[in-house]
């Protein structure tokens, strides 16, 4: 079985403008013999960068009329391709980050200081959380886990926008487990023996 929980490296494949987060440090860190000085030339770079950031994230985002037909979605039809091949069950998540469109503008507003491209991440998310319904509803092999009811929004379970404190972390378990715990018990009712018979014949279908 494969949990999927995917998101933000991935918005790129919605929308070109978001910045690379993959790759080398656009504002690295340069030990200098003065350590004071090392911080002002990484503080200036990381303004830089940002007043960079913020003319691109000017521009509107694009409208997600063919999320299937994205980079992102021919990259999931991949993998579930791989999974259906190698007879893996699949299990599909929509991603949660600490804002939301519905969030309090002030809490907004604060994470926009460190992440300029804030409201065109919250546009990307929702996109993706319709392009995994799709691809579920498309193919019934694969499972459908939505994490967002009891995270999506709230910041307090985040350390950033996307990283998880330890609640946050047992949350997103606690709402994979509720989601394949059914399929769970139904494999692990099977005798042994059908269990195989089941996964030869799944294999010869394909």
């Amino acid at each position: 079985m494969i949990l999927s929980y995917h998101g933000l490296n991935g918005f790129r494949f919605l929308d070109p403008m978001l910045p690379q987060l993959i790759g080398p440090n656009r504002a690295p860190y340069v030990e200098r013999p003065i350590r004071l000085l090392a911080n002002v030339e990484h503080a200036m770079k990381l303004r830089r960068l940002n007043r960079l950031w913020a003319q691109s994230a000017k521009v509107p985002p694009p409208f997600f009329t063919n999320l299937i037909g994205s980079r992102y979605g021919q990259d999931y039809q991949t993998l579930i391709q791989t999974c259906k091949t190698n007879n893996v069950q699949l299990v599909l998540a929509t991603y949660s980050m600490a804002v939301t469109a519905r969030s309090d503008p002030e809490v907004i507003n604060f994470y926009r200081q460190t992440f300029p491209f804030l409201l065109r991440y919250i546009k990307a998310n929702e996109a993706h959380s319709l392009l995994v319904a799709q691809l579920a509803r498309s193919d019934p092999s694969i499972r459908l886990v939505d994490t967002q009811p009891v995270l999506d929004g709230r910041y307090w379970e985040f350390t950033d926008l996307v990283h998880l404190t330890q609640d946050g972390r047992q949350r997103v378990a606690e709402a994979f487990f509720n989601g394949i715990k059914a399929h769970l018990e139904k494999a692990l009712a099977e005798p042994e023996g059908a269990r195989v018979q089941n996964a030869i014949s799944s294999s010869q279908d394909q």
